[in-house]
């Protein structure tokens, strides 16, 4: 059941940023509620390594494709304000949505990884 809640909560951060930065606030408020929320029913749950793993990886694959649809942008589209952005932007000058693409693909092999053998 955690495999499915963890990338529904990413979704809904996703969403809270892209709508916070379109300035649609009340969006932004309505998922941020239902984040919260949801971080909260892992806070007080058993942890594992595997799920705090799959947390991040989910994160890496999903947080900047929804926030990329929900502000209209290409899918695989790497920004220039935050420092993992400016790093993949210095490192592959010239691809870097190829970079991105090709590092989500094996995040996502991962995570199937970890759902075959936890989940």
């Amino acid at each position: 059941m955690n495999f499915i809640i963890i990338p529904i909560l990413v979704i809904f951060a996703a969403l809270m940023d892209g709508y916070q930065h379109s300035g649609k606030k009340l969006f932004a408020s309505f998922w941020k509620s239902l984040f919260i929320g949801g971080i909260g029913y892992f806070i007080f749950a058993d942890g594992a390594w595997h799920l705090a793993v799959y947390f991040v990886l989910c994160w890496w694959i999903l947080f900047d494709m929804v926030y990329n649809v929900v502000r209209w942008q290409r899918l695989f589209h790497v920004g220039n304000t935050k420092w993992t952005d400016k790093l993949i932007r210095w490192a592959f000058r010239t691809n870097a949505s190829h970079f991105s693409f090709i590092t989500k693909l094996m995040a996502l092999v991962l995570c199937i990884g970890l759902i075959y053998r936890y989940g």
